[in-house]
């Protein structure tokens, strides 16, 4: 035991040795697209691309138009991600870099952790406990999948795949100062959030987007990324941002590979012409940017890999928080129903497209979990109420409506990420004003029905 200590040791320090004087070395970027492709290719001949997906499903995909995500060769000796902001971006892990050592340094120690397993499943769907609509979603939360001790002996085993259908592990390190230095060189910053996945062969995560930088390291095994660009988000059937599935999409089975895109016509439309794949093998990097959409499926039982996250981006949530929401508490619930009908109208700016899609989000979601006994929604105002609101359009709502949307592009230069964004910011001042069951009455019930008084 001294002597594997004391190597162990040694390999570790060489390792951090190297990481010091890495600034002098040259960063080692991908083989050329074509290369990298076939190389993936002819390491799992039995897992080619197209297996991903039923031979109807590919058809109505489009496979044709799924390429391999890869990046050209690099001629900056500084070649780190810093800069790559908007890129999809795959890589290899420089030659100044041990593999074996880094995965060593990452799996030192570990924090808190999940591992999840089924019999039954095989894709799994991740869900954010405690959100709003929690009480009023109707989804049994991790359905088939049960949670077990995430010690890294248990996690890392891949002998437990031959028992079971899914497998999903997801742990955090805590890493070492050189480890740390040697994730802000590759990435090109310096506060990151790493976290370690695991996962039999065939098993996968559900189709979701995360909002800030993320930069995954294969570390061993094979593991395939399903992305899709920003601009697809409205066609992905999101939920709203107080549903436990939120960032998630509801596309079922969560499972692209076994899905009927007969059932989902606005993703059929659009989002299967921007369907790209990237397989990562051992010493792969991909830069995913923020609200890039993501299916993963591991390719093999010993797949183990780091994800690197930058922190939440609070920027957009601060600059739109900052701004206060007009509504009152002692306002009677007709006047919040009006009022809020006139304020997403400003909010969306009479864009009827926008409307279809905020409603669309949550009769998706919620439509069949609506609070049972709802009496209709009462359009009709008192004659105390209507000068109120006369006076909240034509004078304070457009007000604080332009504050968001001044917000929005100052802080958010891609349109499409507008466009979402300004649906979740509806989503939170809907239940900010309104209860849970409040929230979803007047989006599914009202909201359709109500005239946006915008005139």
């Amino acid at each position: 035991m001294a002597r594997s200590s004391s190597s162990c040791w040694s390999s570790l320090g060489f390792f951090f040795f190297e990481v010091l004087i890495s600034d002098c070395l040259l960063l080692i970027l991908l083989l050329s697209p074509v290369a990298r492709a076939s190389a993936h290719t002819s390491a799992s001949p039995d897992l080619p691309p197209h297996a991903l997906f039923p031979g109807d499903a590919l058809l109505q995909l489009g496979y044709k138009n799924i390429s391999v995500v890869s990046s050209e060769k690099h001629e900056s000796a500084e070649s780190s991600f810093e800069n790559d902001n908007d890129q999809l971006e795959q890589r290899r892990l420089p030659s100044w870099l041990n593999i074996e050592a880094f995965i060593t340094a990452v799996t030192a120690r570990l924090e808190s952790g999940e591992l999840w397993e089924s019999e039954t499943e095989s894709c799994f769907h991740y869900w954010e406990p405690d959100r709003t609509l929690q009480g009023v979603a109707k989804v049994e939360l991790g359905k088939g999948w049960k949670d077990r001790s995430a010690s890294f002996e248990r996690f890392a085993d891949p002998t437990r795949c031959r028992t079971l259908k899914g497998r999903y592990g997801i742990v955090s390190p805590s890493l070492d100062l050189a480890t740390k230095r040697a994730l802000q060189k590759l990435t090109g910053h310096s506060t990151l959030k790493a976290t370690l996945f695991t996962g039999c062969a065939g098993t996968s995560t559900a189709l979701h987007y995360d909002r800030t930088k993320n930069f995954f390291f294969q570390l061993k095994g094979k593991r395939r990324f399903i992305l899709l660009p920003p601009g697809e988000l409205q066609v992905l059937y999101l939920p709203p941002t107080g549903h436990p599935y939120h960032r998630h999409s509801l596309l079922e089975p969560w499972d692209l590979r076994a899905i009927d895109w007969s059932r989902y016509p606005r993703f059929q439309r659009t989002a299967k012409h921007s369907i790209l794949v990237a397989d990562l093998g051992p010493g792969d990097i991909l830069m995913i940017p923020p609200f890039w959409s993501h299916f993963v499926v591991s390719l093999s039982d010993d797949s183990l890999g780091l994800a690197s996250r930058l922190p939440l981006e609070m920027a957009i949530a601060d600059g739109l928080t900052a701004i206060p929401i007009p509504f009152e508490t002692e306002w009677s619930a007709v006047l919040k129903r009006r009022a809020m009908r006139a304020y997403l109208g400003l909010l969306l700016q009479g864009n009827e497209d926008r409307e279809i899609a905020l409603r669309d989000r949550w009769i998706y979601a919620l439509n069949e979990t609506r609070p049972y006994a709802m009496d209709a929604c009462d359009t009709a105002s008192t004659d105390s109420d209507e000068p109120s609101l006369h006076l909240l359009v034509h004078e304070k709502f457009p007000k604080y409506a332009a504050m968001v949307w001044s917000t929005l592009h100052r802080l958010m230069t891609s349109s499409a990420l507008r466009e979402h964004l300004i649906l979740d910011y509806c989503d939170d001042v809907v239940l900010t004003v309104f209860s849970p069951f409040e929230a979803v009455r007047f989006m599914v019930d009202d909201y359709p029905r109500l005239p946006s008084v915008l005139t």
